[in-house]
């Protein structure tokens, strides 16, 4: 095993897991077998210890294979008393050990009640939207009258039976054909759109048949996937009104499920976010305020939704705090979330993280508070790993790393900064006449700044067209939302919405 798999697990264990994991142990580990738990013990309190220390409080005649082959136990014991306690909790892992149920009454030759149980878990599947394993429950009872000859129940009830596993298959090939279509969307949207052949392949998503207007489907999750990419093309396409209509539909569907799952956990935090920042986009803030208010009540069962909430909840925040001009509280809540983002950092790639960043920068900007925002330009410029997964991020921060040197009269840093771009962009083979426009426009300034007037009415000339070209329009989005073009006196307004994910 990887020499931190343990230590990195343990380090994600809250303390109710840990209480729970202690008594499990004592329960369940044998006498004579305490050696995992003296582990356990000494891994949790003291994140320093080295392994040569650890053999000597365990038992001194423990050898380095030893203490590796404790470490494998222990790393599996604690996975399994995971999953033993969100079996009590959550609806996936008890539907799970449901079905290794029905697994053991197959093998008893107990038909009737294996038959009973799938049943059961077919309808409790199909209601909480977990069509994975209602799939499974068909497949598992087509299994079992296979192999007994299908001889349960009438001939007619076997083809009643068979006609709803064909009709089923085919209503979850469609489901999935959907997921598929959405995750090409969502890699293209990591992406950035910087290239002309990825928006022409966006196209070909959005205009796939699956898609069109008078297509139905039976499956909930269909119907869900099916209205998704419809509110992402009518936002790529910038019709308002279309796209918030999917919004307040989509929210309604996700807010209906059991939240003890983690995709619903998370597709209610997300679907509240997005209803959310939609109200703002339209300065309605009762409403948004009101679902800010259900994000700040929100008690998320995983970590992961646990920092899901937290990034979303702060960039809800933000927007809702500038949109009011309660600049104070925005600054406030800035410290707030960086100070609370480090504890995380580097632990994962993460783009929301950088969508915030993009937002506390822009909002930096708007205030002319151009210092404070130079740490997070770095911190993006400064991520390798960001320079490979996330163009659109680093075009991004190297054009607010152009504004605030300019205006913090950096002519050296500024001349380095433009020679870096150029670099950067020649090497990620990036096309966009926005960059290429903003390029020549920071070159020409930097050699004179009695020519910036001119220079920008040049500028700001050669943008508007691009705001009808939606690949070019979502890098254009951010630098208009930083306000700098309209302090300068240039009144471009960015038309319709951002068309990327929320």
């Amino acid at each position: 095993m990887p020499i931190n798999q343990l230590r990195r697990l343990l380090d994600t264990l809250t303390e109710s897991e840990i209480k729970y994991f202690r008594q499990y142990a004592h329960r369940h580990i044998a006498t004579g077998k305490t050696s995992y738990l003296k582990l356990f013990e000494l891994m949790v309190d003291s994140n320093h210890l080295s392994d040569a220390e650890i053999r000597v409080q365990i038992d001194p005649a423990l050898t380095p294979a030893g203490l590796l082959s404790l470490k494998k136990y222990l790393y599996n014991l604690v996975l399994k008393t995971l999953v033993n306690r969100r079996e009590e909790t959550h609806i996936f892992p008890r539907l799970l050990k449901e079905l290794s149920m029905v697994e053991i009454l197959n093998d008893k030759m107990l038909y009737d009640e294996a038959i009973k149980k799938l049943q059961k878990i077919r309808n409790e599947t199909s209601g909480n939207d977990l069509y994975c394993l209602t799939l499974v429950a068909y497949w598992f009872e087509e299994v079992m009258m296979r192999n007994i000859g299908y001889s349960m129940g009438s001939t007619t009830d076997a083809t009643k039976r068979n006609a709803a596993y064909v009709e089923f298959a085919d209503n979850v090939n469609k489901q999935i054909k959907l997921g598929a279509l959405f995750s090409s969307y969502a890699i293209l949207n990591r992406s950035g759109l910087v290239k002309t052949e990825e928006e022409k392949r966006l196209q070909e998503i959005f205009n796939d048949p699956l898609l069109d207007d008078n297509a139905s489907y039976d499956l909930t999750a269909a119907q869900r996937s099916y209205m998704l990419m419809k509110q992402l093309r009518a936002r790529f396409q910038g019709d308002k009104q279309l796209s918030f209509q999917y919004v307040r539909q989509l929210h309604d569907i996700f807010m209906k499920f059991p939240s003890d799952f983690f995709y619903h956990e998370s597709s209610q935090i997300f679907s509240t976010c997005t209803k959310a920042i939609y109200h703002l986009e339209r300065a309605e803030f009762v409403p948004a305020e009101k679902l800010l208010v259900q994000l700040r009540s929100m008690n998320p069962h995983t970590g992961q939704n646990k920092y899901l909430l937290f990034r979303m909840k702060f960039l809800v925040e933000l927007l809702f705090l500038r949109a009011k001009g309660k600049h104070e509280q925005c600054l406030e809540a800035i410290m707030k979330y960086e100070s609370q983002a480090k504890a995380v950092r580097g632990k994962l790639f993460n783009i929301l993280e950088y969508r915030n960043f993009q937002s506390i920068i822009s909002y930096l900007l708007s205030r002319n508070l151009y210092h404070e925002s130079l740490s997070f330009i770095n911190t993006i410029l400064n991520d390798s790993r960001i320079k490979k997964k996330g163009v659109p991020y680093q075009l991004y921060a190297r054009i607010m790393n152009l504004i605030v040197h300019y205006e913090l009269n950096n002519q050296d840093l500024l001349e380095s900064s433009i020679r870096s771009f150029e670099y950067y962009v020649s090497k990620n083979h990036v096309s966009l006449k926005f960059i290429k426009h903003t390029l020549n426009f920071f070159r020409a300034v930097s050699r004179s700044r009695n020519r910036f007037k001119d220079e920008l009415e040049k500028y700001s000339k050669a943008l508007i067209p691009l705001m009808e070209i939606p690949v070019e329009k979502v890098h254009l989005f951010d630098l208009i939302d930083s306000g700098w073009l309209q302090q300068k006196g240039i009144p471009i307004k960015a038309r319709g919405l951002r068309p990327m994910l929320m």
